[in-house]
């Protein structure tokens, strides 16, 4: 039911089967949960330093290919439609981030599978971006941002002087709010 989210999932003897997860509204209106057994490898938060494994559970078509010493998982995301695998992650440069009074300068890199489809019908199953975080207020100015299919880019918004057209709010419990959070703690470590 609706709310249910994050609860328990028991049989009739009490035994703990899953954590809920989402609900499919169309159709036959399901509800999904990440089984028991998986528990022990979910994370108690969703970023990981650089220079740890990856979670076992982040599909390979998100993670191939990413240096563990440099990119550190900062949020994944879990599509309803996949069956409670994750299907977006993002990374954030480990090393690469420059701070200054108010914020973080950071590369950024999502990961999608399947692939996506842009608003002009290009594909892509990456976008790397360069942001700058404000630490203190929940906003972020996107400096650069191109979109990749199998490693080639399909789509290039280049770098921008006019940074007004790129400003936005990392509103609350979002993804975008978990990559800031996670750019900004990277001022609290000192990196390998």
């Amino acid at each position: 039911s609706s709310g249910s989210s994050g609860g328990g999932l028991f049989d009739a003897r009490g035994n703990l089967l899953g954590i809920t997860g989402w609900i499919d509204d169309g159709g036959e209106n399901l509800n999904f949960a990440i089984p028991a057994e998986l528990l022990g490898e979910l994370p108690k938060r969703t970023t990981w330093h650089a220079g740890q494994p990856l979670p076992k559970f982040l599909p390979e078509a998100l993670s191939k290919g990413i240096d563990e010493t440099r990119w550190q998982l900062a949020s994944y995301d879990y599509d309803e439609g996949f069956g409670g695998v994750p299907v977006e992650a993002d990374f954030i440069d480990g090393h690469g981030a420059r701070f200054d009074a108010d914020g973080v300068t950071v590369q950024w890199r999502t990961r999608y599978a399947p692939a996506q489809q842009a608003d002009d019908g290009t594909s892509f199953d990456e976008r790397q971006r360069r942001v700058r975080f404000d630490c203190e207020m929940p906003q972020y100015v996107l400096l650069e941002s191109r979109s990749l299919l199998h490693g080639k880019p399909v789509q290039d918004d280049g770098a921008t002087d006019d940074e007004l057209a790129h400003r936005g709010l990392a509103m609350p419990d979002t993804h975008l709010d978990e990559v800031r959070a996670a750019a900004c703690d990277l001022d609290t470590r000192t990196a390998p």
